[in-house]
């Protein structure tokens, strides 16, 4: 199967691009969704989705007042809980324990990091059906901040029915951090 496959190494990025690598390779374990340089020394940085579907699992930490308020980086969210300490059984805690294609820093993606997720789907999807990879099944999944202590953020690639507690105009929604759901892990290079 495709689990620890390492895809062929993708092509060079369109001349005068100024990436070597690009959205949809194969890269350190998972899909590229995002790429950027860092403005000072352009150096090339990216985002990489695990290829694989994972369990649904429960947000965690119900009732508990913890701001996981980042939500451009997840990988803040993932440290407080770590600071919390971690509950059993949560997306936290398969977060901050996984290791694919010998990577272990991977973690759940904050609101915009899922934005960027969702914004690339169709390549995604793309790259993950050429590697031979199973479907991906994203279209309601996790994200590390929540807006309070009784729900946690979940986003929503579906603009029909978004569950409870919905916000007027906005493909984004809360759910009971006690139930499960879809969820992924990403990590940075």
């Amino acid at each position: 199967g495709p689990a620890g496959a390492q895809g062929p190494a993708g092509a060079q990025g369109p001349a005068g691009s100024g990436y070597s690598h690009y959205v949809g390779e194969f890269f350190q374990g998972g899909i590229i969704f995002h790429l950027w340089k860092d403005p000072n020394t352009e150096t090339e940085h990216g985002l990489i989705l695990y290829p694989l579907d994972l369990p649904n699992a429960a947000y965690g930490y119900d009732g508990v007042d913890i701001a996981f308020t980042d939500k451009i980086n997840g990988q803040t969210n993932l440290q407080i809980a770590i600071e919390q300490g971690i509950e059993s059984g949560t997306v936290f805690e398969i977060a901050s324990n996984f290791s694919y294609d010998g990577y272990d820093d991977w973690y759940l993606p904050a609101e915009h990091e899922a934005r960027m997720i969702i914004g690339n789907i169709l390549i995604i999807q793309n790259s993950v059906e050429s590697l031979g990879y199973p479907y991906l099944y994203l279209d309601r999944m996790w994200t590390s901040n929540n807006p309070n202590s009784s729900r946690g953020g979940t986003m929503d690639i579906n603009f029909g029915n978004r569950g409870n507690y919905s916000t007027a105009a906005s493909n984004y929604s809360y759910n009971e951090r006690w139930k499960t759901n879809n969820f992924c892990l990403i990590r940075r290079f």
